[in-house]
């Protein structure tokens, strides 16, 4: 651990209130209340008690849709206002309440919220928000010298599990972010052979005055090498199929070697490489433990730490709602996600078929 990283002091019993084991939850878990109460600052309470709510198999991080009058509005369950940046919604549940809100916001007025109005709160994503939750107890540093490697401190990686053959697919923080770890994570691409990048932190037009500054990154993107997405960080965002749609389809059509990265190469470049990864024949515990690394290399988050274990449900809950709820099998990946890009992303078994040769064989 590198001697800025903290341990979650969060219990389990306040992080996952009375969820049980993650197969029980589905992404149909439904319930519907009504407002009991609206305060000063807007922030909506309901009528359900946190006990049942929690019962019903909703927990802290999990994404939700909220529908109340004519608003259908996707939210994480949090335990504190600050979980979320200012502005955003949030359901807040606590051991004595649950209640709508808008961090440093007017709920009630800005969806028109009155007493009595029904409320029905719908499963989209479990434990959607979990990674993202727990980001905000950790810590890392911009300072080179508080990590083991160049590799640990840029997060930059090589990915050979499952069927990925060696020197075909890299992932990595990105490489022209203004930050002390771009130039590293550069500098490491650059002498693994990298000749395709999915950029999927940055639109070409934002990226502009970030590639001017990196000659190897700006060479690249003159050969029409580098695809840009600005992507959402969940899967269950509504563009997000869209836009991995417009990336694998690029990788599809490009030769590699190949690095994905976002900004710190954590959640949508995580997202992105366990679905590859799959694809590619590797098992949900391969998977995981790629998709992990990333929070000890930034955060030093110990293997043995109740924080790590309760992070590894990330994955496992992916999978399990891109299966319409239904848990997945160790082996069982790959035949989920193949069905995913063919019927919801919209990828040709042609194209499915191009992307698993360019990484296996």
């Amino acid at each position: 651990m590198n001697k800025f990283a903290v341990k979650t002091f969060v219990l389990l019993g306040l992080m996952f209130c009375a969820t049980g084991a993650l197969s029980a939850k589905t992404a149909k878990v439904s319930v519907t209340t009504t407002v009991d109460e609206i305060n000063q600052h807007g922030n909506t309470y309901l009528t359900i008690k946190p006990s049942v709510f929690s019962a019903k198999g909703f927990s802290i991080s999990d994404i939700v849709t909220v529908t109340i009058g004519a608003k259908k509005i996707d939210m994480p369950i949090c335990r504190s206002y600050s979980d979320v940046n200012s502005g955003e919604y949030l359901l807040r549940l606590t051991d004595e309440s649950i209640c709508l809100a808008i961090n440093m916001g007017n709920f009630a007025q800005n969806v028109g919220a009155e007493l009595d109005m029904q409320v029905t709160i719908t499963m989209k994503q479990q434990y959607g928000y979990l990674t993202q939750y727990h980001q905000r107890i950790l810590k890392s540093t911009e300072n080179r010298s508080d990590y083991a490697s160049d590799e640990v401190f840029a997060n930059f990686r090589e990915v050979t599990v499952g069927n990925i053959l060696s020197g075909r697919l890299y992932r990595s923080s990105s490489p022209i972010e203004q930050n002390a770890r771009a130039p590293y994570a550069s500098k490491l691409a650059q002498a693994a052979g990298i000749i395709t990048v999915l950029n999927i932190a940055d639109s070409e037009e934002s990226a502009v005055a970030l590639v001017k500054t990196n000659p190897y990154y700006a060479s690249l993107v003159q050969n029409g090498a580098v695809k840009f997405e600005e992507m959402a960080v969940s899967y269950t965002d509504e563009t997000f199929n869209a836009k991995l749609k417009e990336v694998l389809t690029f990788m599809a059509e490009h030769d590699g070697s190949y690095l994905i990265h976002g900004k710190n190469g954590q959640n949508r470049t995580g997202t992105v490489v366990a679905l590859l990864e799959a694809l590619c024949g590797a098992t949900v515990s391969e998977i995981t433990t790629d998709y992990m690394t990333s929070y000890e290399n930034y955060y030093g988050i110990k293997k043995d730490s109740t924080q790590y274990k309760e992070m590894t449900k990330t994955i496992e809950a992916m999978f399990q709602t891109l299966n319409g709820g239904k848990k997945v099998q160790e082996k069982g990946a790959q035949k989920v996600v193949e069905k995913y890009l063919l019927q919801t992303v919209g990828l040709t078994q042609s194209q499915i078929d191009a992307i698993k040769a360019k990484l296996t064989k």
